[in-house]
């Protein structure tokens, strides 16, 4: 049975140039028809997947060629030196002219270091978001069991003290908590996106509000956007960096 040490063993000779595209193709292809293949598949994506970018790597439509940085991705999870994750791998301009590079040996190569920086960065941004979820909720939470609480915050536009009120700043939390993958997959995406869009903007909308309640200089708009705009936005886009990270693994898949 196929096994992860023989797709890298295979995937390394081809990234450093010990066999050829059609080699590489036609040994993908072959493994791909085997009658075990499906069975495999279903048990590992990351075999999956890779199989697969080495068989698009002979495709004559350009947008379906693997990426040399898509290659390495797969070469990293397969190596344990990084979990694979679909959504990484579109990050990495999966579906773009494969442009062939040699590795150094016994070094990574700078592609190797550019994904894994990429993917620390990423991981980064969802804490980001995700603390900024839990602000939200954690501040409408105490609005509603003691109004008094924050007493110095009274008539701010997230904070009204009342379940009526609260509830969309609540919801909104809630979606930003959960699992991107849950949101974005199936017809639950658009809802989601609908409702992330939208708190995006309100929370554009709010610094302005809280500025001008106060009367204070419209500099400080800038110094409240990290507490509400930025996140707000970041939880947007990384939604739809999970959607298009679905829909080209589901097309690579067809």
């Amino acid at each position: 049975m196929l096994s992860r040490q023989d797709v890298l063993k295979k995937l390394e000779q081809f990234l450093n140039r010990e066999i050829t595209k059609a080699d590489v193709h036609a040994w993908a292809l072959s493994q791909a028809v085997a009658k075990d293949f499906e069975e495999i598949a279903e048990s590992d994506p990351l075999i999956k997947n890779t199989v697969l970018s080495l068989i698009d790597i002979s495709h004559d439509d350009l947008k379906r060629i693997p990426s040399i940085r898509a290659l390495e991705y797969y070469r990293l999870c397969l190596s344990g030196e990084m979990t694979f994750d679909p959504v990484h791998a579109n990050l990495e301009n999966i579906i773009v002219p494969y442009v062939s590079v040699k590795h150094s040996s016994g070094h990574p190569s700078k592609v190797s270091v550019r994904i894994k920086e990429k993917a620390q960065y990423l991981v980064l941004l969802k804490a980001y978001v995700f603390i900024f979820g839990l602000c939200v909720m954690a501040l409408q939470i105490i609005s509603l069991l003691d109004p008094q609480f924050l007493h110095w915050a009274k008539d701010a536009p997230v904070l009204d003290g009342n379940w009526q009120d609260a509830w969309p700043h609540v919801l909104y939390a809630a979606l930003i908590l959960m699992p991107r993958h849950w949101l974005a997959a199936g017809y639950i995406f658009y809802p989601a996106a609908l409702a992330l869009a939208t708190g995006m903007l309100y929370y554009w909308y709010v610094p302005v509000l809280i500025v001008a309640k106060l009367s204070l200089h419209i500099l400080f708009v800038l110094a409240l956007l990290p507490f509400s705009a930025i996140p707000a936005t970041l939880a947007l886009l990384l939604l739809m960096l999970y959607r298009d990270g679905l829909k080209a693994r589901d097309a690579r898949a067809a």
